[in-house]
C-alpha cells in the first residue's frame, strides 16, 4: 500500500472515530450538553484535529443523522415485498412507531433541528427523507383508492403528525393507563383504528 493510500485511510479511520465518539456522548449527554472539546478529550486528540475533518459540531450531528436514518429506514422497509399499498402502508406506520419505541434516542436526534441543513444545496436532510418515504407510500395507496381522497399534502400532515405523536407518547411511556402487557396491543389497535378511518377510495 503507498503512502497517499495509507494517509487516506488513516483519515477515514479517524473521522469514523470522532463520528462514533460523538454518538456515544450525544446519546449519555444530549446534543446540546456535548461540546467538541467533550468529543475531543474522549479521544484524546485536541479540538483544533477535529476542526480539520468538521466544520462544526452540526456537521457532525448531520453525518450522524445520516446514519440514523439508515437504520429508520431498514426498519420501516421490512414490509416492502407486500403488494397491497394500503396494508404496507400500516406496516410501515406499525414499524415507524417500533422503532421510536425501541431506540428513543436516535429518533430524537434524527428529528433535530440542525442548522447545517441550511447549507446544504443538492444533499436531502434526513429528517426530509422520511417525509418523503411518507409521501411516496401514502400517494401510492391514495392513487389506488386505498386511502381517502383528499390533496396529497393534507394526508401526509395528517399521517406523519399522527405517528409523530405516537411515537412520542410511546417513548416516553405518556399512556400509563393502559397496563404494560396490553401496551403493545394497545398501540397496534391505535394504528390500525387510525389508517381502517381512512380506508376507501372516496
Amino acid at each position: 500500500m503507498g503512502t497517499r493510500d495509507r494517509k487516506e485511510r488513516e483519515k477515514q479511520a479517524l473521522k469514523k472515530l470522532i463520528l462514533n465518539t460523538a454518538y456515544k456522548i450525544f446519546m449519555e449527554k444530549g446534543y446540546e450538553e456535548t461540546s467538541i472539546r467533550n468529543i475531543a478529550g474522549r479521544i484524546e486528540y485536541s479540538p483544533a484535529m477535529i476542526y480539520l475533518y468538521f466544520h462544526d459540531k452540526n456537521e457532525i450531528l448531520f453525518h450522524l443523522q445520516e446514519k440514523v436514518f439508515e437504520n429508520f429506514n431498514e426498519k420501516i422497509n421490512e414490509y416492502s415485498f407486500m403488494k397491497d399499498s394500503f396494508s404496507k402502508l400500516k406496516k410501515l406506520a406499525h414499524s415507524y412507531v417500533e422503532f421510536a419505541a425501541s431506540n428513543p434516542s436516535q429518533y430524537e436526534l434524527l428529528f433535530y433541528n440542525n442548522p447545517y441543513e441550511k447549507t446544504l444545496s443538492e444533499v436531502t436532510p434526513p429528517r426530509e427523507k422520511v417525509l418523503s418515504l411518507l409521501r411516496e407510500h401514502i400517494e401510492s395507496t391514495i392513487a389506488r383508492n386505498q386511502f381517502s381522497r383528499m390533496p396529497l399534502n393534507e394526508a401526509v400532515s395528517l399521517v406523519w403528525s399522527f405517528l409523530h405523536g405516537i411515537s412520542s407518547l410511546s417513548m416516553k411511556y405518556q399512556m400509563s393507563y393502559v397496563p404494560e402487557d396490553e401496551y403493545a396491543f394497545h398501540l397496534e389497535a391505535l394504528i390500525n383504528r387510525f389508517f381502517n378511518s381512512f380506508k376507501g377510495g372516496y
